[in-house]
Protein backbone atom coordinates (compact mmCIF):
# COMPACT_ATOMS: atom_id res chain seq x y z
CA UNK A 1 0.00 0.00 0.00
CA UNK A 2 2.70 2.16 0.55
CA UNK A 3 5.51 2.84 -1.33
CA UNK A 4 8.10 0.17 -1.32
CA UNK A 5 10.83 2.36 -0.58
CA UNK A 6 8.93 4.36 1.87
CA UNK A 7 10.54 4.16 5.58
CA UNK A 8 9.07 5.76 8.88
CA UNK A 9 10.59 9.21 9.77
CA UNK A 10 10.67 8.32 13.36
CA UNK A 11 10.23 5.33 15.40
CA UNK A 12 7.77 5.60 18.35
CA UNK A 13 9.45 6.74 21.46
CA UNK A 14 8.41 5.63 25.02
CA UNK A 15 6.87 9.26 26.04
CA UNK A 16 4.53 8.80 22.72
CA UNK A 17 1.17 8.72 23.01
CA UNK A 18 0.39 4.74 24.14
CA UNK A 19 -2.15 2.99 21.86
CA UNK A 20 -5.46 3.01 22.66
CA UNK A 21 -7.17 -0.79 23.93
CA UNK A 22 -7.77 -2.39 20.66
CA UNK A 23 -11.10 -3.01 19.68
CA UNK A 24 -12.15 -6.15 18.58
CA UNK A 25 -11.07 -6.13 15.51
CA UNK A 26 -11.45 -9.65 14.11
CA UNK A 27 -15.48 -9.37 15.23
CA UNK A 28 -15.74 -6.00 13.64
CA UNK A 29 -13.96 -7.20 10.54
CA UNK A 30 -16.55 -10.04 10.71
CA UNK A 31 -19.75 -7.99 10.93
CA UNK A 32 -18.39 -5.47 8.18
CA UNK A 33 -18.15 -8.00 5.92
CA UNK A 34 -21.27 -9.75 6.69
CA UNK A 35 -23.65 -6.22 6.96
CA UNK A 36 -21.90 -4.72 4.09
CA UNK A 37 -23.86 -4.41 0.72
CA UNK A 38 -22.81 -4.58 -2.56
CA UNK A 39 -24.39 -2.92 -5.75
CA UNK A 40 -23.19 -3.32 -9.23
CA UNK A 41 -23.17 0.12 -11.73
CA UNK A 42 -23.51 0.20 -15.55
CA UNK A 43 -19.99 2.08 -16.27
CA UNK A 44 -20.17 5.17 -17.94
CA UNK A 45 -16.80 4.89 -19.06
CA UNK A 46 -16.40 1.59 -21.46
CA UNK A 47 -18.45 -1.55 -21.32
CA UNK A 48 -17.45 -2.96 -18.42
CA UNK A 49 -19.79 -2.47 -15.61
CA UNK A 50 -18.64 -1.40 -12.01
CA UNK A 51 -18.74 -2.64 -8.83
CA UNK A 52 -18.85 -2.27 -4.95
CA UNK A 53 -20.19 -2.34 -1.45
CA UNK A 54 -21.32 0.15 0.79
CA UNK A 55 -21.36 0.63 4.17
CA UNK A 56 -23.54 2.41 6.99
CA UNK A 57 -25.93 5.10 6.62
CA UNK A 58 -25.81 8.70 6.16
CA UNK A 59 -23.61 11.18 4.65
CA UNK A 60 -21.74 9.46 1.33
CA UNK A 61 -17.97 9.17 1.94
CA UNK A 62 -16.19 7.61 -1.04
CA UNK A 63 -13.25 5.33 0.26
CA UNK A 64 -10.34 5.50 -2.00
CA UNK A 65 -7.78 3.44 -0.53
CA UNK A 66 -3.80 2.54 -1.74
CA UNK A 67 -2.23 0.59 -4.39
CA UNK A 68 -2.56 -2.33 -2.47
CA UNK A 69 -4.86 -4.02 0.00
CA UNK A 70 -8.96 -3.75 -0.27
CA UNK A 71 -12.10 -2.46 1.71
CA UNK A 72 -11.02 -4.50 4.46
CA UNK A 73 -8.31 -2.13 5.84
CA UNK A 74 -10.68 0.19 6.27
CA UNK A 75 -13.27 -1.98 8.57
CA UNK A 76 -12.58 -0.82 11.88
CA UNK A 77 -12.92 3.26 10.27
CA UNK A 78 -16.33 2.39 8.64
CA UNK A 79 -17.33 0.89 11.45
CA UNK A 80 -16.66 3.72 13.74
CA UNK A 81 -18.09 6.18 10.89
CA UNK A 82 -21.49 3.93 9.83
CA UNK A 83 -23.79 5.61 12.10
CA UNK A 84 -22.86 9.57 10.60
CA UNK A 85 -21.83 8.12 7.03
CA UNK A 86 -22.44 6.04 4.08
CA UNK A 87 -19.04 4.36 3.07
CA UNK A 88 -18.72 3.37 -0.52
CA UNK A 89 -16.10 1.27 -2.17
CA UNK A 90 -15.37 1.27 -5.43
CA UNK A 91 -13.80 -1.62 -6.89
CA UNK A 92 -11.42 0.51 -8.94
CA UNK A 93 -10.69 -1.07 -13.39
CA UNK A 94 -7.69 -2.74 -13.91
CA UNK A 95 -4.79 -0.86 -14.89
CA UNK A 96 -3.38 -1.99 -18.94
CA UNK A 97 -0.11 -2.14 -19.97
CA UNK A 98 1.91 0.04 -20.96
CA UNK A 99 0.42 2.67 -18.52
CA UNK A 100 -1.25 5.57 -20.36
CA UNK A 101 -2.35 8.32 -17.98
CA UNK A 102 -4.47 9.59 -20.33
CA UNK A 103 -6.07 6.95 -21.12
CA UNK A 104 -6.10 4.88 -17.13
CA UNK A 105 -7.08 7.90 -15.09
CA UNK A 106 -10.03 8.78 -16.67
CA UNK A 107 -11.11 5.19 -16.03
CA UNK A 108 -10.65 5.45 -12.72
CA UNK A 109 -12.77 8.25 -11.83
CA UNK A 110 -15.18 7.29 -14.04
CA UNK A 111 -16.24 4.00 -12.14
CA UNK A 112 -16.36 6.80 -9.25
CA UNK A 113 -18.56 8.80 -11.14
CA UNK A 114 -20.63 5.67 -12.48
CA UNK A 115 -21.22 4.57 -8.72
CA UNK A 116 -22.34 7.70 -7.62
CA UNK A 117 -24.57 8.12 -10.47
CA UNK A 118 -26.02 4.37 -9.62
CA UNK A 119 -26.47 4.82 -5.85
CA UNK A 120 -28.12 8.21 -5.77
CA UNK A 121 -24.85 10.30 -4.41
CA UNK A 122 -24.81 13.92 -6.77
CA UNK A 123 -22.20 14.94 -4.26
CA UNK A 124 -20.47 13.26 -2.16
CA UNK A 125 -17.20 13.16 0.38
CA UNK A 126 -13.70 11.77 -0.75
CA UNK A 127 -11.66 10.20 1.35
CA UNK A 128 -8.62 9.14 -0.06
CA UNK A 129 -5.09 7.57 0.65
CA UNK A 130 -1.81 7.46 -1.38
CA UNK A 131 -3.11 6.30 -4.74
CA UNK A 132 -6.28 7.00 -3.89
CA UNK A 133 -5.99 10.16 -3.12
CA UNK A 134 -4.39 10.88 -7.13
CA UNK A 135 -8.36 10.02 -7.84
CA UNK A 136 -9.78 11.80 -5.66
CA UNK A 137 -7.55 15.15 -6.24
CA UNK A 138 -8.59 14.37 -10.21
CA UNK A 139 -11.97 14.01 -8.87
CA UNK A 140 -11.65 17.68 -7.03
CA UNK A 141 -10.40 19.46 -10.11
CA UNK A 142 -12.60 18.07 -13.03
CA UNK A 143 -15.67 17.92 -11.08
CA UNK A 144 -15.79 20.35 -8.71
CA UNK A 145 -19.82 20.27 -8.23
CA UNK A 146 -19.74 16.63 -7.37
CA UNK A 147 -17.07 16.71 -4.04
CA UNK A 148 -18.22 18.47 -1.28
CA UNK A 149 -15.13 17.67 0.72
CA UNK A 150 -12.04 15.86 0.89
CA UNK A 151 -9.93 13.92 3.53
CA UNK A 152 -6.43 13.19 1.73
CA UNK A 153 -3.65 10.75 3.11
CA UNK A 154 0.33 10.50 1.46
CA UNK A 155 -1.22 12.96 -0.94
CA UNK A 156 0.52 14.91 -3.26
CA UNK A 157 0.31 17.10 -6.53
CA UNK A 158 3.58 15.26 -8.36
CA UNK A 159 4.98 11.81 -6.56
CA UNK A 160 8.39 11.37 -7.58
CA UNK A 161 9.89 8.33 -7.11
CA UNK A 162 13.51 7.72 -7.64
CA UNK A 163 14.93 6.43 -10.49
CA UNK A 164 15.50 2.95 -8.93
CA UNK A 165 12.27 2.79 -7.65
CA UNK A 166 10.96 3.70 -11.11
CA UNK A 167 13.05 0.42 -12.59
CA UNK A 168 11.27 -0.81 -10.18
CA UNK A 169 7.85 -0.16 -10.91
CA UNK A 170 8.29 -1.18 -14.62
CA UNK A 171 9.67 -4.73 -13.72
CA UNK A 172 6.59 -5.24 -11.31
CA UNK A 173 4.77 -4.09 -14.32
CA UNK A 174 5.17 -7.43 -15.87
CA UNK A 175 5.49 -9.84 -13.12
CA UNK A 176 2.60 -12.12 -12.19
CA UNK A 177 1.62 -13.27 -8.94
CA UNK A 178 0.83 -11.25 -5.60
CA UNK A 179 3.55 -8.99 -4.18
CA UNK A 180 3.35 -10.76 -1.06
CA UNK A 181 5.85 -13.75 -2.93
CA UNK A 182 8.42 -10.92 -3.61
CA UNK A 183 11.86 -11.30 -1.56
CA UNK A 184 12.26 -9.42 1.60
CA UNK A 185 8.45 -8.06 0.99
CA UNK A 186 7.60 -9.38 4.32
CA UNK A 187 10.35 -8.14 5.94
CA UNK A 188 9.75 -5.04 4.71
CA UNK A 189 6.66 -4.31 6.19
CA UNK A 190 7.27 -5.50 9.50
CA UNK A 191 10.25 -2.74 9.57
CA UNK A 192 8.02 0.14 8.01
CA UNK A 193 4.50 -0.55 9.93
CA UNK A 194 4.75 -3.07 12.61
CA UNK A 195 6.25 -0.58 14.91
CA UNK A 196 3.02 1.56 15.24
CA UNK A 197 0.57 -0.88 15.73
CA UNK A 198 -0.40 -2.66 19.75
CA UNK A 199 3.09 -3.48 20.98
CA UNK A 200 1.94 -7.29 22.26
CA UNK A 201 -0.86 -8.11 19.79
CA UNK A 202 0.49 -9.23 16.14
CA UNK A 203 -2.83 -10.04 14.74
CA UNK A 204 -3.53 -6.50 13.23
CA UNK A 205 -0.60 -5.95 11.91
CA UNK A 206 -0.47 -9.76 10.44
CA UNK A 207 -3.97 -8.89 9.14
CA UNK A 208 -2.09 -5.68 7.53
CA UNK A 209 0.77 -7.51 6.07
CA UNK A 210 -1.34 -10.74 4.42
CA UNK A 211 -4.22 -8.25 2.89
CA UNK A 212 -1.75 -6.10 0.97
CA UNK A 213 0.68 -9.18 0.22
CA UNK A 214 -2.40 -10.69 -1.81
CA UNK A 215 -2.44 -7.67 -4.04
CA UNK A 216 -1.01 -8.66 -7.47
CA UNK A 217 2.15 -7.31 -8.20
CA UNK A 218 1.92 -6.15 -11.70
CA UNK A 219 -1.33 -3.96 -10.86
CA UNK A 220 0.04 -2.62 -7.45
CA UNK A 221 3.37 -1.56 -10.03
CA UNK A 222 1.10 0.17 -12.60
CA UNK A 223 -0.64 2.22 -10.23
CA UNK A 224 2.35 3.35 -8.71
CA UNK A 225 3.76 3.73 -12.03
CA UNK A 226 0.27 6.28 -13.09
CA UNK A 227 0.73 8.16 -10.04
CA UNK A 228 4.50 8.75 -10.79
CA UNK A 229 3.20 10.11 -14.08
CA UNK A 230 0.61 12.63 -13.11
CA UNK A 231 1.28 16.38 -11.70
CA UNK A 232 -1.63 18.67 -10.36
CA UNK A 233 0.18 21.43 -9.36
CA UNK A 234 -1.34 23.69 -12.42
CA UNK A 235 -5.06 22.82 -10.94
CA UNK A 236 -4.65 23.00 -7.34
CA UNK A 237 -5.46 26.77 -7.23
CA UNK A 238 -8.81 25.49 -8.99
CA UNK A 239 -10.11 22.95 -6.38
CA UNK A 240 -12.98 24.56 -4.43
CA UNK A 241 -13.65 21.47 -2.38
CA UNK A 242 -12.82 22.07 1.19
CA UNK A 243 -9.89 19.94 2.07
CA UNK A 244 -8.39 18.14 5.45
CA UNK A 245 -4.95 16.75 4.71
CA UNK A 246 -4.12 14.15 7.32
CA UNK A 247 -0.34 14.07 8.63
CA UNK A 248 0.69 11.21 10.39
CA UNK A 249 3.93 10.11 12.32
CA UNK A 250 5.78 7.62 10.20
CA UNK A 251 5.42 9.45 7.08
CA UNK A 252 9.12 9.63 5.29
CA UNK A 253 10.69 12.81 3.41
CA UNK A 254 8.79 11.73 -0.10
CA UNK A 255 5.32 11.90 1.57
CA UNK A 256 6.01 14.80 3.65
CA UNK A 257 6.88 16.74 0.87
CA UNK A 258 4.07 16.12 -1.12
CA UNK A 259 1.91 16.63 1.67
CA UNK A 260 3.84 20.56 1.89
CA UNK A 261 2.83 20.96 -2.10
CA UNK A 262 -0.63 20.69 -1.23
CA UNK A 263 -0.57 22.51 1.90
CA UNK A 264 0.97 25.17 -0.08
CA UNK A 265 -1.69 25.49 -3.08
CA UNK A 266 -4.55 24.18 -2.49
CA UNK A 267 -6.83 27.50 -1.21
CA UNK A 268 -8.84 25.88 1.45
CA UNK A 269 -6.92 23.15 2.83
CA UNK A 270 -6.40 23.13 6.45
CA UNK A 271 -3.30 20.30 8.37
CA UNK A 272 -4.52 17.95 11.18
CA UNK A 273 -1.72 15.76 12.61
CA UNK A 274 -1.94 12.31 14.14
CA UNK A 275 1.07 11.51 15.99
CA UNK A 276 1.93 7.76 16.63
CA UNK A 277 0.04 6.23 14.10
CA UNK A 278 1.99 5.22 11.32
CA UNK A 279 0.79 4.89 7.95
CA UNK A 280 -2.25 3.12 8.16
CA UNK A 281 -4.52 5.13 11.05
CA UNK A 282 -7.16 3.55 9.96
CA UNK A 283 -6.27 0.04 11.51
CA UNK A 284 -3.77 1.79 13.71
CA UNK A 285 -5.90 4.25 15.66
CA UNK A 286 -8.88 4.28 13.50
CA UNK A 287 -10.96 5.93 16.91
CA UNK A 288 -8.92 9.27 16.32
CA UNK A 289 -8.88 9.39 12.16
CA UNK A 290 -12.94 8.71 12.25
CA UNK A 291 -13.09 11.72 15.43
CA UNK A 292 -10.73 14.17 12.31
CA UNK A 293 -13.53 13.49 9.60
CA UNK A 294 -16.32 13.36 11.69
CA UNK A 295 -15.48 16.75 12.63
CA UNK A 296 -14.41 18.31 9.64
CA UNK A 297 -17.46 17.20 7.39
CA UNK A 298 -19.23 18.27 10.44
CA UNK A 299 -17.39 22.21 10.76
CA UNK A 300 -17.94 22.02 6.20
CA UNK A 301 -21.51 21.02 6.72
CA UNK A 302 -22.11 24.18 9.19
CA UNK A 303 -20.15 26.75 6.82
CA UNK A 304 -22.23 25.01 3.54
CA UNK A 305 -25.69 26.33 5.50
CA UNK A 306 -24.07 29.89 6.59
Amino acid sequence: MSSPAESPAVAPSATAEPCPTPLEWHVVLDEFRRQWRHFVAPSHVGTERVTGVTFGAGTPLYVLGPAAGDCRLFALLAWLLKDDFCCVFVDLPKLGWPVRGAVELPKLTGAVLSAAAHLGHFQHGVLGVEFGSAVALDLAANYPNRISSLVLLQAAAKFSPTWLERGMLAYGSCLPGAIGGIPGWWNLQRQNHRPWFPPFDDSRFDFLARTLGESPTSQFSRRMQLRAGLDFSPHLGSIAAPTLLVETEGEGPVIRRGMDQLRAGLPHAQVESLHSTGLHPYLTHPHRLAKLIRTFVDSVRVASAN
